[in-house]
């Protein structure tokens, strides 16, 4: 048998409290669709350089579903020297319930970079759709590049720019 103090019903009350609030709160999050994907997003990725140094650049995606086929176009920025520097390439994959799996396959617009500098595509994205709180739809997850050197991505769905 055990004693139950008032401390252990303030827990026991805590517990059911909390686990009641986040069970409603949840209820309140709609549901993942289909198409959700679909659309305009807008984000970074970062580059691990080890022992603690990451950078963040500007990535976009702008997305389209057919059945479980993805097709689209990403765009990012990156800055050297105080110069900004722009790419466009194609993005081609598949999408299994929150899961994108896809690819960069071609770059279709790329400034120069000054050497030793260069494009380079990601090879393989890894991505989950995921709503917050607040319904705000999000893709987070890993790419990779040829070498195997990874990183991570982080978007969020937006409006489409005009």
């Amino acid at each position: 048998m055990r004693i139950i103090t008032h401390k252990n019903k303030f827990v026991l009350f805590f517990i059911f409290f909390s686990f009641n609030a986040a069970f409603v709160s949840a209820q309140k999050v709609e549901k993942l669709k289909p198409n959700d994907i679909e659309g305009f997003w807008i984000g970074t990725f970062t580059v691990d350089y080890g022992f603690g140094k990451r950078d963040s650049f500007p990535y976009e995606m702008n997305i389209k579903r057919t059945k479980n086929v993805i097709e689209g176009a990403s765009a990012s920025t990156i800055e050297i020297d105080g110069q900004k520097y722009f790419a466009k390439a194609h993005i081609k994959g598949e999408m299994h319930d929150n899961y994108l799996k896809c690819a960069e396959f071609e770059n279709f617009y790329e400034d120069k970079l000054p050497t030793p500098h260069y494009w380079v595509a990601f090879q393989k994205m890894e991505l989950i759709l995921r709503r917050k709180a607040n319904n705000q739809l999000y893709l987070e997850g890993l790419y990779e590049i040829k070498d195997g050197t990874f990183g991570r991505i982080i978007l969020e769905k937006k409006p489409p720019r005009v």
